[in-house]
């Protein structure tokens, strides 16, 4: 299991403060291979014992690229050039060629003062893969250049021989926070094996080995931690309650549920919120009603958890409540005062991290200049934070199976606050009742764009139910009603709207002569043909773009 996006945050921020610490990769390990005569292999190991340091160093590097085995004991030769750069570029091109018997030389160049050569052997250990490499990057992964200790850790992930578990769990006690996210994945990657070790970390005093274990037992998913994993429930600092909530909700045992259910009453929202997101991967029904208790009034980090819980119940319950808290959602406006959804808000994932409590507590040794950017992350996270409601909850609707559609969603098209528009459209659309689709083809005219998409949308997944009701507002009054008819055939792509919508392509307004193209283009009748050429040269830079699309779509 990959590992998720929990709270990198601080490690992020480590990284780019100090990028010039890394070594530059020049990106040579993703050319692909090309193959070479046997006379410019020959050329090239000559070039290999070239005075000037360029030649050998692009020697290297085209052997290496190439996977030429002929060049092994020539390339071992160069790890002891007098250029650094010569020497990586060895170190390279020999872990490019695979050859497990360089694995001595590299170990013996671990030891070197220098520490991008040590970082490339990291990597290279990592490139060839071999268990024999585990015992060298074991000890690169306490290395003191933060750089050569990740590269150390993401190779032992690489490898994920279960002899890198223990060293890389008592490498967590090394003050380096870019290596422990590295370190963590690693073992994350290594798998059962990681278990054993990282449990007794759950009971240590000191906070960086103890949640790095909590985080890792998480993703492992392993039944074994659960005990200790619920005995953090109860400690003093607010981190690790979090996080031993989320991991406890991650591995899914149900020996949590009534702890987890009481932390939904914590002081903390954050802690709060990570409760309720556990609940919802427990999947125990009693948390239906707590769920639902704390949808309003408990701050906007609690409900999106507590709505994206509740999607996993799909229990009629919800429903209302659900609705009711979108109504309360702050509608996001830009400069000029006009209302503005950002559907990269809206549609947001519900896996967003709430990782700065987490953060901070990896970063207690940081520099004050990384806290500052944490400072930063923080608001721009809780910005985000109702419109992660709007769409948790919007999902959590479309996931209730039996909701009263004449009592709930259709009325709901006419609330005041859009997200309430938005969700209740989705929701019609994915309950597919057909007495829904004339109020939504009302709801055409709606001022808001994405409440509109929302809308069309809905229409196209009732399919030829919609067909008639469609083609009859083609020539409707108002023409989004117009355009948003048209957009709506197009997804469907019924035949029997070829002919409405080739007369479309001469309505007075171009957004409807737009869509028209668009929806003939999306269903592919020749008969579109002739009807789009007449309009290719007409003024609306936009319907000419749609109608040549629309023709390349026809003709192929």
């Amino acid at each position: 299991m990959k590992c998720s996006s929990v709270g990198w945050v601080v490690a992020m921020a480590f990284m780019f403060e100090h990028q010039d610490d890394e070594p530059e990769d020049d990106d040579e390990a993703e050319e692909p291979t090309r193959s070479l005569s046997p006379k410019e292999v020959t050329g090239l190991l000559r070039e290999l014992l070239d005075a000037d340091s360029d030649v050998r160093l692009q020697a290297a590097r085209q052997l290496g690229d190439a996977k030429a085995t002929k060049a092994v004991a020539p390339l071992l030769k160069l790890l002891s050039d007098p250029e650094r750069d010569v020497r990586v570029e060895a170190i390279k091109a020999l872990a490019k060629i695979g050859d497990p018997q360089v694995v001595p030389q590299f170990a013996q160049l671990a030891q070197e003062k220098d520490n991008t050569v040590r970082y490339w052997v990291m990597w290279g250990l990592g490139v060839l893969g071999g268990a024999d490499g585990v015992p060298i990057l074991a000890q690169g992964a306490v290395d003191k250049e933060e750089p050569v200790a990740r590269a150390a850790a993401e190779a032992l992930g690489l490898i994920r021989d279960p002899r890198a578990a223990i060293p890389l769990v008592q490498a967590l006690d090394i003050k380096n926070e870019a290596f422990h996210q590295k370190a963590i994945e690693a073992l994350i990657e290594i798998g059962e094996p990681s278990v054993e070790p990282l449990l007794p970390l759950l009971s240590r005093t000191e906070v960086t080995p103890q949640l790095a274990a909590v985080i890792a037992l998480g993703e492992l998913g392993d039944r074994r931690a659960v005990d200790p994993l619920l005995s953090l429930l109860d400690e003093k600092e607010e981190f690790l309650r979090r996080e031993a909530a989320r991991a406890l909700g991650l591995i899914g045992d149900p020996r949590a549920t009534d702890l987890l259910l009481a932390a939904l009453a914590e002081k903390s929202k954050l802690v709060r919120a990570t409760a309720a997101e556990a609940l919802g991967r427990l999947g125990d029904p009693r948390a239906i009603e707590p769920l639902i208790g704390v949808l309003q009034g408990s701050g906007w980090e609690v409900s999106w958890k507590a709505a994206a819980a509740l999607k996993e119940f799909g229990d009629i319950r919800s429903a209302e409540p659900l609705l009711k808290g979108l109504e309360k959602v702050p509608v996001p406006r830009t400069s000029d005062g006009s209302v503005s959804f950002l559907e990269e808000y809206l549609y947001r994932s519900p896996d967003v991290p709430l990782g700065v409590a987490l953060a901070v507590s990896l970063g207690i040794r940081i520099a004050s200049r990384i806290r500052s950017q944490l400072s930063t992350i923080s608001a721009a996270e809780k910005r985000l934070w109702p419109m992660n409601f709007a769409a948790a909850a919007t999902e959590a609707l479309c996931a209730i199976q039996d909701l009263p559609v004449a009592k709930l969603l259709i009325p709901a098209l006419q609330k005041g606050n859009p997200f309430v528009r938005i969700a209740a459209a989705r929701a019609l659309g994915e309950r597919g009742d057909p007495s829904a689709i004339a109020p939504l083809i009302d709801r055409l005219k709606e001022s808001s764009v994405d409440v509109r998409r929302n809308i069309i949308a809905a229409l196209g997944k009732f399919g030829e139910a919609a067909v008639e009701l469609l083609l009859q507002v083609l020539t409707h009054k108002d023409m989004q009603v117009r355009s948003g008819a048209a957009e709506a055939l197009g997804i469907i792509c019924d035949k029997r709207a070829v002919t409405p919508l080739i007369a479309a392509l001469k309505d007075k307004q171009w957004e409807v002569r737009r869509s028209a193209a668009e929806a003939l283009g999306n269903i592919g009748d020749p008969r579109a043909v002739e009807p789009l050429n007449a309009i290719r040269m007409e003024k609306s830079r936009e319907v000419r773009s749609a109608v040549r699309t629309a023709l390349e779509q026809i003709e192929g």
